[in-house]
């Protein structure tokens, strides 16, 4: 009796997980793509740091709960302008510098920010008006953060590098809120601005080194900012998968500003929003629903 094989299995083979982590994990091997991806993650945990005390803090001197929508409205607002100025600025010169300014004014808006709220002076109008300013400075990063670091990362690898850059925004976006709130119960609203502000020396490091260690020379461009602008513009509307992702992205950032404002009225028309002065806080704190929150 002769013995036959059995038939191979139909059923595609899944490939190990520790081969996909490896996989994954490569581009952490190059040690620009570390650092770059290290100091990234730190900065990341400032941004919802900032989030959390700049509401806070609102909540806590605002007249009237619109403030809070507007706050939104001041960290909303800076991409839509100076994410395309920051594009543009990236094809022209050295994305690092581009980057390093874009975190030195995220860093020196949030010491501001301790600093005032520290000694008390803290309104808020000039509390909006620093949040749109440091907001404008991470707008300005969005395009340029993808460094000259991620040129060694080819085929595979490049995916693996934009997999990782969204691990650690989302990483930073689950445990940030969190910190911020521990750090406001803790050591007080100026310290979680102090916290943004350290968050971002990393990457000033980082970028200022890689610097020093590499030049980019550009092309000069002879098209003016705003037909660079248009052309933008122009290529999105030109790619059908582009434009879709964009389409289809727009419905869901426009719900969640409204939520926000839905709830802030909601809270207004629930219970109402009176100031309360509380001698041992030294200035106006507010009360809503009947409850205090702070």
């Amino acid at each position: 009796m002769v013995a036959h094989p059995a038939p191979p299995s139909s059923a595609p083979r899944q490939p190990h997980a520790s081969a996909m982590s490896t996989a994954l994990l490569a581009p952490l091997r190059n040690p620009a793509y570390r650092a770059i991806w290290v100091a990234t993650l730190l900065s990341n945990f400032g941004v919802w740091i900032q989030m959390v005390a700049a509401a806070w803090l609102m909540t806590s001197i605002a007249p009237t709960v619109d403030f809070v929508a507007w706050v939104q409205a001041a960290t909303a607002l800076p991409p839509l302008v100076f994410t395309l100025v920051g594009g543009v600025l990236a094809d022209r010169i050295d994305q690092r510098l581009i980057f390093l300014v874009a975190q030195l004014i995220v860093l020196v808006v949030a010491l501001l920010l301790s600093v005032i709220d520290g000694f008390g002076l803290m309104t808020p109008w000039l509390l909006l008006g620093l949040t749109f300013a440091l907001d404008s400075g991470s707008a300005l990063r969005y395009r340029p953060t993808r460094p000259p670091s991620w040129r060694s990362c080819r085929g595979r690898k490049l995916a693996s590098a934009l997999m990782l850059a969204s691990v650690g925004w989302n990483i930073a976006r689950a445990a940030g809120p969190g910190i911020g709130g521990l750090i406001i119960a803790v050591l007080g609203v100026p310290a979680a601005f102090a916290a943004n502000a350290l968050c971002n020396v990393l990457i000033v490091v980082v970028l200022v080194r890689q610097r020093r260690q590499s030049a980019i020379v550009k092309a000069k461009s002879t098209a003016g900012l705003l037909s660079e602008i248009l052309g933008g513009f122009r290529h999105v509307w030109a790619a059908p998968a582009i434009r879709w992702a964009m389409l289809r992205c727009l419905p869901v950032h426009a719900v969640r500003q409204r939520a926000v404002v839905a709830a802030a009225a909601g809270r207004q028309a629930a219970g109402g929003h009176r100031l309360e002065l509380r001698p041992d806080a030294g200035r106006a704190r507010p009360r809503c629903a009947g409850r205090r929150l702070a």
